[in-house]
């Protein structure tokens, strides 16, 4: 996401990157992620060695996963043998679309937004509140459609689309994608993010990660995840300095031109 966050800003401030050179960087960081950082994640800390707690633990997991990875060998009895077959051996959207299709509404009935009626107890500290549950829709995806025990918590991708479907069949998922496009060319057209106009880049480089990693979550979490973003993002511009004008969030709804936007944003 750092990575993303700067190439986003050096598009629009400063030269237009090409798709050859997005795609020069964008490879070998997809391999490093889903590959080598995956396995370190879910094979040599998950079932291996354990959770690091010092330095030298680190070190001496990164030099594990080093030695399994160049020996394509064998770790905790699950065959992780390159970083590109970790990449490709990651779970896909489609899979938890089709088994949530295949298993609501029967035996698994439609949700009907019960989260999103639960959302705002997730806004209250757990400091405040000890007892407070946890929810987690990728424990309810891996408990009520893939058949695993209560006690395995690998915190599987529900997936947006999948939960849009889990609550409202594809009408969710019509009627969700639309709000989720038309608000994203919302705040695309109230940032308005070029050259002459850093304070509204700052915006869109910053949110952008975060909106296409909701994707992978579920509704209510998404909801949460962006409210939470949001202030974020707030306190950080204004510890900047960045001052926005809330006639620009008026005008983007009537469609300004690109120059009239920048002049809003001045």
């Amino acid at each position: 996401e750092p990575l993303l966050e700067g190439m986003l800003v050096f598009h629009y401030l400063r030269r237009r990157l090409r798709l050859w050179q997005l795609a020069l960087v964008a490879l070998p960081v997809t391999l490093l992620t889903f590959g080598v950082l995956n396995f370190y994640r879910f094979v040599v800390v998950g079932q291996v060695a354990g959770t690091p707690t010092s330095v030298s633990d680190v070190t001496d997991r990164v030099s594990a996963a080093s030695d399994y990875l160049t020996k394509s060998g064998k770790a905790g009895g699950s065959s992780r043998g390159s970083a590109l077959q970790q990449m490709m051996d990651r779970s896909t959207g489609v899979d938890a679309l089709a088994l949530i299709i295949k298993y609501t509404p029967k035996p698994n009935p439609f949700a009907y937004g019960r989260d999103l009626l639960q959302l705002p107890l997730s806004f209250i500290p757990r400091q405040l509140w000890k007892g407070k549950p946890v929810q987690t829709g990728g424990s309810y995806f891996e408990i009520e459609y893939e058949g695993l025990p209560p006690s395995y918590r690998a915190y599987t991708s529900i997936q947006l689309i999948s939960d849009m479907y889990r609550n409202f069949s594809f009408f969710g998922v019509i009627g969700g994608m639309f709000a989720i496009g038309a608000g994203l060319r919302y705040f695309y057209v109230s940032c308005a993010p070029y050259r002459a106009n850093p304070a509204g880049t700052f915006l869109y480089a910053a949110f952008l990660p975060i909106a296409v990693h909701c994707l992978e979550q579920t509704v209510s979490a998404t909801v949460m995840s962006i409210v939470e973003f949001f202030f974020l993002l707030l306190a950080t511009g204004a510890f900047l300095g960045i001052r926005l004008r809330k006639e620009s969030f008026r005008r983007a709804r009537f469609g300004l031109s690109r120059s009239s936007r920048l002049r809003v944003w001045q």
